[in-house]
């Protein structure tokens, strides 16, 4: 059995290379919608007190297939947003349709420290029915329209030099959780 604890290093894998990212992975669990591991560079009490109250907003953007799943948090009055994408490429065959018809609406969080993988915070949060079922339409479209994990972050690049994360945000109905 795994244990995480806070102030310990993240043993699930070891992706803090000093630069601050988010990504997603899908586990054979569909329990979960995604679990989604933020590198934050040196978060402070601030960041870790507003990712463990889950008090954040969230919504998914789509542009060609990509679903752009956006997060939106209150830091002492200030907006801290970012986006995440699926490539449903990255799944096995086998877990694909499992993972699309899921009814699931929960994501395991992390934040971890990008510079020493220690585990920061976490929280497990529900996603509004209506996100969670988008995501995976979107990513249902995206099997069919893609050949490739290749092809989507082809894609996935192409978009994110077109648009910020707060034009994404303005153009979505964003949802509490």
């Amino acid at each position: 059995m795994l244990v995480l604890k806070i102030g310990e290093p993240f043993p699930m894998h070891n992706k803090a290379n000093g630069q601050e990212y988010c990504r997603i992975e899908i586990f054979e669990n569909i329990d979960y919608v995604f679990e989604l591991f933020y590198y934050f560079d040196n978060p402070n009490q601030s960041y870790k007190n507003a990712w463990s109250k889950k008090e954040f907003k969230h919504g998914v953007y789509k542009s060609n297939h990509i679903p752009f799943v956006l997060f939106q948090f209150d830091v002492n009055g200030a907006l801290w947003q970012f986006d995440v994408t699926i490539n449903v490429h990255t799944l096995t065959n086998e877990f694909v349709d499992l993972w699309l018809n899921s009814e699931s609406k929960l994501v395991r969080m992390y934040l971890i420290n990008a510079r020493t993988n220690i585990l920061e915070s976490m929280a497990i949060a529900g996603l509004n029915k209506d996100v969670a079922d988008e995501i995976r339409n979107i990513c249902e479209n995206q099997d069919a329209e893609y050949n490739s994990k290749e092809e989507v972050e082809q894609m996935t690049r192409k978009i994110e030099m077109t648009i910020t994360t707060s034009e994404m945000v303005m153009r979505t109905k964003m949802y509490r959780a």
